[in-house]
Protein backbone atom coordinates (compact mmCIF):
# COMPACT_ATOMS: atom_id res chain seq x y z
CA UNK A 1 0.00 0.00 0.00
CA UNK A 2 0.99 3.43 -0.16
CA UNK A 3 -0.15 6.32 1.73
CA UNK A 4 0.43 9.11 3.60
CA UNK A 5 -2.81 9.74 5.75
CA UNK A 6 -3.31 13.59 4.73
CA UNK A 7 -6.41 13.74 6.56
CA UNK A 8 -8.51 11.80 8.96
CA UNK A 9 -12.14 12.57 9.80
CA UNK A 10 -13.08 13.46 12.75
CA UNK A 11 -14.69 10.42 14.93
CA UNK A 12 -12.24 8.23 14.36
CA UNK A 13 -13.15 4.78 15.66
CA UNK A 14 -10.68 1.87 15.90
CA UNK A 15 -12.71 -0.33 13.95
CA UNK A 16 -9.61 -0.88 11.54
CA UNK A 17 -7.41 0.85 8.89
CA UNK A 18 -9.43 4.13 7.74
CA UNK A 19 -10.05 5.62 4.42
CA UNK A 20 -8.04 8.91 4.43
CA UNK A 21 -5.75 6.04 5.00
CA UNK A 22 -6.15 3.71 2.71
CA UNK A 23 -3.60 5.82 0.71
CA UNK A 24 -2.37 4.00 -2.78
CA UNK A 25 -2.91 0.58 -1.70
CA UNK A 26 -0.43 -1.18 -3.35
CA UNK A 27 -1.25 -4.37 -0.83
CA UNK A 28 -1.18 -7.56 -2.94
CA UNK A 29 -4.83 -9.22 -3.40
CA UNK A 30 -5.90 -11.42 -0.74
CA UNK A 31 -2.90 -9.99 2.00
CA UNK A 32 -4.70 -9.21 5.09
CA UNK A 33 -3.22 -5.91 7.11
CA UNK A 34 -1.06 -7.13 9.54
CA UNK A 35 -3.57 -5.00 12.04
CA UNK A 36 -6.76 -4.83 10.80
CA UNK A 37 -8.08 -3.55 14.16
CA UNK A 38 -11.27 -4.65 15.95
CA UNK A 39 -14.59 -5.48 13.98
CA UNK A 40 -17.09 -2.68 12.79
CA UNK A 41 -15.21 -2.06 10.02
CA UNK A 42 -12.46 0.31 8.33
CA UNK A 43 -13.27 4.20 9.36
CA UNK A 44 -12.72 5.37 5.73
CA UNK A 45 -11.37 8.77 6.84
CA UNK A 46 -7.82 7.20 8.36
CA UNK A 47 -6.66 5.02 5.38
CA UNK A 48 -4.69 6.93 3.05
CA UNK A 49 -4.31 6.41 -0.87
CA UNK A 50 -5.05 3.20 -2.05
CA UNK A 51 -3.75 3.55 -5.54
CA UNK A 52 -2.18 0.40 -5.97
CA UNK A 53 -5.31 -2.01 -4.36
CA UNK A 54 -5.94 -3.84 -7.55
CA UNK A 55 -2.31 -5.39 -7.09
CA UNK A 56 -2.01 -9.02 -7.83
CA UNK A 57 0.28 -12.11 -6.83
CA UNK A 58 0.81 -12.29 -10.38
CA UNK A 59 2.47 -9.00 -10.37
CA UNK A 60 4.71 -9.55 -7.40
CA UNK A 61 6.32 -13.23 -7.54
CA UNK A 62 9.11 -13.58 -5.67
CA UNK A 63 9.00 -10.48 -3.91
CA UNK A 64 7.91 -9.74 -0.05
CA UNK A 65 4.06 -9.12 0.14
CA UNK A 66 2.99 -6.06 0.56
CA UNK A 67 0.64 -4.98 3.27
CA UNK A 68 -1.70 -2.20 3.74
CA UNK A 69 0.31 1.05 4.79
CA UNK A 70 -2.70 2.77 6.87
CA UNK A 71 -3.49 -0.29 9.26
CA UNK A 72 -2.34 1.50 12.38
CA UNK A 73 -3.85 4.92 13.16
CA UNK A 74 -7.17 4.10 15.55
CA UNK A 75 -4.74 6.45 18.39
CA UNK A 76 -4.16 9.31 16.22
CA UNK A 77 -7.52 11.35 17.40
CA UNK A 78 -6.66 11.03 20.82
CA UNK A 79 -3.29 11.91 20.90
CA UNK A 80 -3.70 15.33 18.97
CA UNK A 81 -6.75 15.81 21.28
CA UNK A 82 -3.88 16.17 23.82
CA UNK A 83 -1.66 18.06 22.34
CA UNK A 84 -4.11 20.73 21.47
CA UNK A 85 -5.45 20.72 24.99
CA UNK A 86 -2.23 21.70 25.60
CA UNK A 87 -1.29 24.69 23.37
CA UNK A 88 -5.40 25.97 23.91
CA UNK A 89 -6.85 24.63 20.93
CA UNK A 90 -9.86 23.11 20.29
CA UNK A 91 -10.75 19.89 18.08
CA UNK A 92 -13.64 22.49 16.59
CA UNK A 93 -10.88 25.03 15.29
CA UNK A 94 -10.55 24.95 11.87
CA UNK A 95 -9.26 27.35 9.65
CA UNK A 96 -11.13 29.16 6.95
CA UNK A 97 -11.29 27.77 3.36
CA UNK A 98 -10.18 29.21 0.86
CA UNK A 99 -11.23 28.52 -2.92
CA UNK A 100 -8.96 28.81 -6.35
CA UNK A 101 -10.37 28.22 -9.37
CA UNK A 102 -8.81 25.76 -11.73
CA UNK A 103 -8.22 26.10 -15.40
CA UNK A 104 -11.92 24.51 -16.29
CA UNK A 105 -13.53 26.68 -13.46
CA UNK A 106 -13.58 24.15 -10.99
CA UNK A 107 -13.39 25.29 -7.37
CA UNK A 108 -10.90 23.93 -4.91
CA UNK A 109 -11.03 24.52 -1.39
CA UNK A 110 -8.08 24.80 0.61
CA UNK A 111 -7.11 25.54 4.40
CA UNK A 112 -3.92 28.26 5.39
CA UNK A 113 -2.11 28.26 8.35
CA UNK A 114 0.53 30.20 8.97
CA UNK A 115 3.21 32.80 7.58
CA UNK A 116 6.56 32.64 5.56
CA UNK A 117 7.69 30.82 2.31
CA UNK A 118 4.62 28.93 1.36
CA UNK A 119 4.16 25.01 1.41
CA UNK A 120 1.72 22.87 -0.53
CA UNK A 121 0.36 19.18 0.97
CA UNK A 122 -0.44 16.69 -1.42
CA UNK A 123 -2.56 14.18 0.10
CA UNK A 124 -2.48 10.14 -1.92
CA UNK A 125 -5.90 8.74 -2.62
CA UNK A 126 -8.91 8.38 -0.90
CA UNK A 127 -7.30 11.73 1.51
CA UNK A 128 -9.16 15.05 2.21
CA UNK A 129 -9.68 17.90 4.79
CA UNK A 130 -11.13 17.06 8.30
CA UNK A 131 -10.71 19.30 11.31
CA UNK A 132 -8.54 17.10 13.81
CA UNK A 133 -6.45 14.96 11.38
CA UNK A 134 -2.85 14.21 11.41
CA UNK A 135 -2.66 16.45 8.14
CA UNK A 136 -4.21 19.45 10.15
CA UNK A 137 -1.88 18.65 12.82
CA UNK A 138 1.23 18.45 10.38
CA UNK A 139 0.38 21.48 8.90
CA UNK A 140 -0.45 23.11 12.07
CA UNK A 141 3.05 21.99 13.27
CA UNK A 142 5.24 23.02 10.31
CA UNK A 143 3.61 26.45 10.17
CA UNK A 144 5.19 26.84 13.96
CA UNK A 145 8.42 26.41 12.13
CA UNK A 146 7.96 29.89 9.97
CA UNK A 147 6.13 28.54 7.26
CA UNK A 148 2.44 29.35 5.13
CA UNK A 149 1.25 25.95 5.14
CA UNK A 150 -2.02 24.67 2.60
CA UNK A 151 -4.10 21.81 2.62
CA UNK A 152 -5.95 21.56 -0.06
CA UNK A 153 -9.53 19.44 -1.39
CA UNK A 154 -8.39 17.69 -4.46
CA UNK A 155 -10.64 17.51 -7.30
CA UNK A 156 -13.40 15.32 -6.85
CA UNK A 157 -13.36 15.38 -2.79
CA UNK A 158 -14.29 17.09 0.61
CA UNK A 159 -15.56 20.97 -0.86
CA UNK A 160 -13.80 20.53 -4.39
CA UNK A 161 -16.71 18.51 -5.88
CA UNK A 162 -16.33 18.17 -9.71
CA UNK A 163 -18.22 16.09 -12.05
CA UNK A 164 -15.71 12.88 -13.79
CA UNK A 165 -13.81 11.97 -15.55
CA UNK A 166 -11.30 13.48 -13.27
CA UNK A 167 -7.67 13.78 -14.64
CA UNK A 168 -4.08 14.21 -13.90
CA UNK A 169 -3.92 16.51 -16.26
CA UNK A 170 -6.89 18.29 -14.07
CA UNK A 171 -5.18 17.43 -10.65
CA UNK A 172 -1.92 19.58 -12.12
CA UNK A 173 -3.99 22.19 -12.89
CA UNK A 174 -5.79 22.21 -9.97
CA UNK A 175 -2.34 22.51 -8.02
CA UNK A 176 -1.34 25.86 -10.06
CA UNK A 177 -4.41 26.99 -9.58
CA UNK A 178 -3.92 26.97 -6.00
CA UNK A 179 0.03 27.76 -6.09
CA UNK A 180 -1.79 31.01 -7.85
CA UNK A 181 -3.59 31.52 -5.06
CA UNK A 182 -0.03 31.92 -2.82
CA UNK A 183 1.89 33.76 -5.10
CA UNK A 184 -1.04 36.10 -6.26
CA UNK A 185 0.17 36.15 -9.45
CA UNK A 186 3.81 36.44 -9.34
CA UNK A 187 6.81 34.19 -10.06
CA UNK A 188 7.54 33.03 -6.66
CA UNK A 189 7.70 29.42 -6.09
CA UNK A 190 6.50 27.38 -3.59
CA UNK A 191 7.56 24.01 -2.06
CA UNK A 192 5.24 20.75 -2.13
CA UNK A 193 5.39 18.14 0.37
CA UNK A 194 3.85 15.08 -1.08
CA UNK A 195 2.73 12.32 0.66
CA UNK A 196 2.44 8.66 -0.38
CA UNK A 197 1.02 8.98 -4.37
CA UNK A 198 0.50 12.35 -3.42
CA UNK A 199 4.39 12.51 -3.57
CA UNK A 200 4.57 11.26 -7.57
CA UNK A 201 1.63 14.38 -8.04
CA UNK A 202 4.57 16.16 -6.76
CA UNK A 203 6.88 15.00 -9.02
CA UNK A 204 4.29 15.34 -11.80
CA UNK A 205 3.93 19.07 -11.25
CA UNK A 206 7.90 19.83 -11.40
CA UNK A 207 8.36 17.66 -14.42
CA UNK A 208 5.02 19.50 -15.83
CA UNK A 209 6.55 22.88 -15.31
CA UNK A 210 4.77 24.15 -12.31
CA UNK A 211 6.53 26.82 -10.20
CA UNK A 212 8.15 24.66 -7.42
CA UNK A 213 10.79 25.42 -5.52
CA UNK A 214 11.87 22.20 -3.57
CA UNK A 215 10.35 18.66 -3.06
CA UNK A 216 9.57 16.93 0.07
CA UNK A 217 7.88 13.28 -0.45
CA UNK A 218 7.44 10.67 2.17
CA UNK A 219 7.23 6.70 1.04
CA UNK A 220 6.15 7.39 -2.64
CA UNK A 221 5.06 3.68 -3.85
CA UNK A 222 6.65 3.13 -6.31
CA UNK A 223 6.70 -0.29 -8.65
CA UNK A 224 9.35 -1.25 -11.04
CA UNK A 225 10.57 0.68 -13.45
CA UNK A 226 9.16 0.46 -16.91
CA UNK A 227 6.48 -2.23 -15.43
CA UNK A 228 2.94 -2.20 -16.44
CA UNK A 229 1.02 -3.01 -13.17
CA UNK A 230 0.05 0.44 -12.43
CA UNK A 231 -1.34 1.09 -16.06
CA UNK A 232 -3.54 -2.10 -16.08
CA UNK A 233 -4.91 -1.35 -12.43
CA UNK A 234 -5.97 2.49 -13.96
CA UNK A 235 -7.64 0.13 -16.90
CA UNK A 236 -9.35 -2.04 -14.35
CA UNK A 237 -10.14 1.28 -12.15
CA UNK A 238 -11.76 3.33 -15.07
CA UNK A 239 -13.57 -0.21 -16.11
CA UNK A 240 -15.13 -0.12 -12.53
CA UNK A 241 -15.79 3.22 -12.95
CA UNK A 242 -17.56 3.45 -16.44
CA UNK A 243 -19.81 0.11 -15.70
CA UNK A 244 -20.92 0.72 -12.11
CA UNK A 245 -20.32 4.12 -10.89
CA UNK A 246 -18.23 5.80 -8.28
CA UNK A 247 -19.14 3.07 -5.52
CA UNK A 248 -18.26 0.33 -8.15
CA UNK A 249 -14.70 2.34 -8.90
CA UNK A 250 -13.74 2.34 -4.78
CA UNK A 251 -14.25 -1.30 -4.56
CA UNK A 252 -12.21 -2.17 -7.50
CA UNK A 253 -10.03 0.38 -6.05
CA UNK A 254 -9.92 -1.66 -2.81
CA UNK A 255 -9.97 -4.80 -4.27
CA UNK A 256 -6.77 -6.27 -3.26
CA UNK A 257 -7.23 -5.78 0.41
CA UNK A 258 -9.33 -7.61 3.08
CA UNK A 259 -13.24 -8.03 0.90
CA UNK A 260 -14.67 -7.05 4.95
CA UNK A 261 -12.55 -3.52 4.52
CA UNK A 262 -15.47 -2.46 1.63
CA UNK A 263 -18.29 -3.55 3.04
CA UNK A 264 -17.34 -2.46 6.26
CA UNK A 265 -16.64 1.26 5.31
CA UNK A 266 -19.79 1.06 3.33
CA UNK A 267 -21.82 0.44 6.39
CA UNK A 268 -19.83 3.11 8.60
CA UNK A 269 -21.13 6.94 8.96
CA UNK A 270 -18.71 7.91 6.43
CA UNK A 271 -19.90 6.49 3.91
CA UNK A 272 -21.98 9.06 2.48
CA UNK A 273 -19.58 11.51 2.34
CA UNK A 274 -17.04 8.76 0.99
CA UNK A 275 -18.74 7.54 -1.97
CA UNK A 276 -18.48 9.92 -4.60
CA UNK A 277 -14.92 10.14 -4.38
CA UNK A 278 -14.56 6.74 -6.74
CA UNK A 279 -13.28 9.34 -9.75
CA UNK A 280 -11.04 10.84 -8.00
CA UNK A 281 -8.92 8.08 -7.79
CA UNK A 282 -7.98 7.82 -11.49
CA UNK A 283 -5.09 10.18 -10.88
CA UNK A 284 -3.53 8.51 -8.11
CA UNK A 285 -3.06 5.17 -10.64
CA UNK A 286 -2.34 7.69 -13.67
CA UNK A 287 0.36 9.12 -11.68
CA UNK A 288 1.88 6.05 -10.74
CA UNK A 289 1.61 4.41 -14.61
CA UNK A 290 3.25 7.68 -14.96
CA UNK A 291 6.30 6.68 -13.48
CA UNK A 292 6.64 3.35 -15.13
CA UNK A 293 5.95 4.87 -18.82
CA UNK A 294 9.40 5.77 -19.98
CA UNK A 295 13.39 5.02 -18.08
CA UNK A 296 13.01 7.47 -14.83
CA UNK A 297 16.45 9.30 -16.02
CA UNK A 298 14.48 10.48 -18.74
CA UNK A 299 11.21 11.33 -17.33
CA UNK A 300 12.52 12.85 -14.69
CA UNK A 301 15.42 14.66 -16.44
CA UNK A 302 13.88 17.63 -16.27
CA UNK A 303 13.14 18.21 -12.59
CA UNK A 304 16.11 20.48 -11.47
CA UNK A 305 14.77 21.01 -7.89
CA UNK A 306 16.29 19.62 -4.82
CA UNK A 307 14.32 16.56 -3.58
CA UNK A 308 13.90 14.48 -0.52
CA UNK A 309 12.90 11.26 -0.38
CA UNK A 310 11.97 10.36 3.17
CA UNK A 311 10.87 6.55 4.75
CA UNK A 312 9.96 5.31 7.86
CA UNK A 313 12.61 3.80 10.28
CA UNK A 314 10.92 1.07 9.76
CA UNK A 315 9.44 1.11 6.53
CA UNK A 316 8.09 -1.78 3.69
CA UNK A 317 11.30 -2.92 1.78
CA UNK A 318 9.69 -1.63 -1.20
CA UNK A 319 9.23 2.01 -0.07
CA UNK A 320 13.35 2.18 0.40
CA UNK A 321 13.25 0.61 -2.90
CA UNK A 322 10.76 3.20 -4.18
CA UNK A 323 13.11 6.14 -2.53
CA UNK A 324 16.82 4.38 -3.78
CA UNK A 325 14.59 4.54 -7.69
CA UNK A 326 14.23 8.34 -6.57
CA UNK A 327 18.01 8.93 -5.65
CA UNK A 328 19.24 6.90 -8.64
CA UNK A 329 17.18 8.79 -11.38
CA UNK A 330 16.64 12.17 -10.38
CA UNK A 331 19.02 15.33 -11.12
CA UNK A 332 19.04 16.21 -7.66
CA UNK A 333 17.70 13.94 -5.16
CA UNK A 334 18.76 12.16 -1.58
CA UNK A 335 16.88 10.09 1.07
CA UNK A 336 16.86 10.36 4.71
CA UNK A 337 15.08 8.06 7.13
CA UNK A 338 12.83 9.47 10.24
CA UNK A 339 11.29 7.66 12.82
CA UNK A 340 8.16 6.01 11.47
CA UNK A 341 6.83 2.63 10.62
CA UNK A 342 4.46 0.54 8.95
CA UNK A 343 3.78 3.69 6.07
CA UNK A 344 2.64 5.84 9.04
CA UNK A 345 4.30 9.43 10.77
CA UNK A 346 4.08 11.11 13.80
CA UNK A 347 3.69 15.15 12.74
CA UNK A 348 5.73 16.55 14.98
CA UNK A 349 8.76 14.86 13.42
CA UNK A 350 7.65 15.06 10.16
CA UNK A 351 7.27 18.93 10.13
CA UNK A 352 11.01 18.99 11.32
CA UNK A 353 12.19 16.83 8.73
CA UNK A 354 10.64 19.03 6.40
CA UNK A 355 10.68 22.34 7.70
CA UNK A 356 14.91 21.35 8.33
CA UNK A 357 15.41 20.26 4.08
CA UNK A 358 13.65 23.63 3.26
CA UNK A 359 15.55 26.01 5.23
CA UNK A 360 18.90 24.31 5.07
CA UNK A 361 18.58 22.69 1.96
CA UNK A 362 20.35 19.01 0.48
CA UNK A 363 23.39 17.97 2.33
Amino acid sequence: MIGGFMRSAPGLSTAGPPLGRICCGRMPRRVACTTSGPPGGPNPYIWCCAAHAATTHRHHRGRPSRVAEGCREASVRPTLERERARSGATMTEAATTNFATSADGTRIAFDREGAGPPVVLIGGAMQYRAPGSQTAELARQLASHGFEVVEYDRRGRGDSPADPPITLAQTLDDLRAVIGELTEGADDAVALFGNSSGGAIALAAAAAGLPVSRIVVFEVPLDDELGTNAAEDLAALRTALDEGGSEAGIAQFMSGMPPEWFENLRQSPEWERARTIGPSLVPDLEVLAWTQSAARSALWAGIAQPVLALVGSEAFPFMRDAADSMVANLPHAEQRAIEASDHRWEPRVLALAIAGFLVDGPR
